[in-house]
């Protein structure tokens, strides 16, 4: 973006004086060059040099299409500045991004099933392990009593399983915000 932006101001700077350009151009033939800019990205890297004269500061246009990404042709005595050009190093950081997203999701929805499954489970062994109890409490015998209790401690804490579906869901819900930034950043770069 910055290199976007950069290229946006020095394509302003140069082409918003192409009028008085065209007009004075004839005249600098022979012209003093008061000083030399140097044109830079944002980043500090240094893309040409470019002459002042007479107060106005011409730089390389080839250079600066280059930097910014802008196609550039010439034919005889034209030189034409298309479009920017949408970088493919981007555009596949974002696909290989977005394919990591996707596999997260995909596997966070696969562990959200096997804990509801397990919770489904956990519930189904509970209650059967609670008439168990519910039938040894009836009948007051001690030998039957102690081994239905003992089950139902064994079979732990449902917490367990309802935490493990909230990070699951959780999980879902970071990947599926994460695929669609990434899909609107590449919907940007592909415009």
């Amino acid at each position: 973006m910055k290199k976007f932006i950069s290229g946006f101001v020095i394509g302003a700077l140069l082409f918003g004086t192409i009028p008085v350009f065209a007009d004075t151009i004839n005249n600098l033939v022979g012209k003093k060059v008061d000083g030399v800019y140097t044109v830079q990205t944002s980043d500090g890297k240094k893309i040409a040099d470019a002459a002042v004269i007479n107060g106005s500061t011409y730089a390389p246009v080839r250079a600066v299409a280059e930097a910014t990404g802008t196609t550039l042709t010439v034919e005889g005595k034209v030189i034409t500045l298309g479009e920017t050009e949408v970088s493919t190093t981007n555009i596949n950081a974002l696909n290989d991004e977005l394919k990591m997203a996707n596999l997260r999701l995909t596997t966070a929805q696969k562990q959200l099933t096997k804990s509801q499954e397990k919770l489904a489970k956990f519930d189904e062994n509970y209650a059967k392990y609670q008439k168990k109890l519910d039938i040894a409490m009836d009948s007051g015998n001690p030998d039957f009593i102690n081994p239905a209790k003992k089950a139902l401690e064994d079979l732990g804490d449902r917490s367990k399983y309802e935490n493990e579906i909230k990070e699951a869901e959780e999980s879902i819900t970071t990947a599926t915000n994460d695929i669609k930034q990434i899909e609107s950043q590449l919907s940007e770069l592909q415009k």
